[in-house]
């Protein structure tokens, strides 16, 4: 069990236990890759991820597939949205 509390927290950064945190890290990630990877797309990616942090859903929705919110609208019984 201690083995797997200890291999939550990322290495050097302490636990991840709120929306700060979680930005925190990905900042730290987001710089590791321009660093040592600068062709990869991972910090693309992550950048839209932290920007995603502290969003609802339907937000989260509405930037990944926007096209998706008005099935989960319908899904969701508000489609009248």
């Amino acid at each position: 069990e201690p083995a797997a509390a200890g291999a939550a927290a990322p290495a050097g950064g302490g636990a991840i236990r709120t929306p700060s945190d979680v930005t925190a890290a990905l900042d730290r990630i987001i710089d590791y890759y321009r660093r040592h990877e600068p062709s990869s797309p991972i910090p693309l990616l992550l950048k839209r991820a932290r920007r995603l942090v502290n969003a609802d859903f339907m937000t989260i929705v509405q930037d990944l597939a926007p096209g998706g919110v008005d099935n989960v609208n319908l899904i969701s019984g508000n489609d009248d949205e």
